[in-house]
């Protein structure tokens, strides 16, 4: 997916990139400052850059299962009016 977008920039796939590397390290973190059985959400919304899909919400999920976390949902919340691929949803795990 980065190798794709950086076809078309590779400063954007550069950012993309980051944002992920930022998140894993944050929801490595969360993981262990939250209480035990605590409720996380958040809300996210994929992507597209140059036709690239960026399923923000699986990638999302699969890290906070990754950190440990359980009960991953992933809920869609509302279509988005920019692009019709475009989708907001709701991203919720239980820290074990």
């Amino acid at each position: 997916m980065i190798q794709r977008i950086a076809q078309h920039s590779d400063l954007l796939a550069r950012y993309v990139a980051k944002y992920f590397v930022d998140m894993q390290q944050h929801i490595a973190e969360l993981y262990h400052v939250t209480r035990p059985h605590a409720r996380i959400f958040y809300m996210v919304g994929n992507s597209t850059f140059y036709d690239v899909l960026v399923p923000t919400e699986q990638i999302l999920a699969s890290m906070l299962q990754a950190a440990g976390f359980s009960q991953i949902d992933i809920t869609l919340l509302r279509k988005r009016t920019s692009k019709k691929e475009l989708y907001e949803y709701i991203v919720s795990a239980q820290k074990a």
